[in-house]
């Protein structure tokens, strides 16, 4: 039951860092397009 708890946090921990990185290579490219 335990690695079933770890496998789904570890799970949601990849999706969000996922979209972290998503989050910030849109608000990245927002960035250059205002500046350049």
């Amino acid at each position: 039951m335990r690695y079933l708890c770890i496998g789904l946090v570890t799970e949601v921990l990849y999706v969000l860092d996922h979209l972290i990185v998503v989050e910030i290579i849109v608000d990245r490219d927002r960035l250059i397009g205002i500046l350049g």
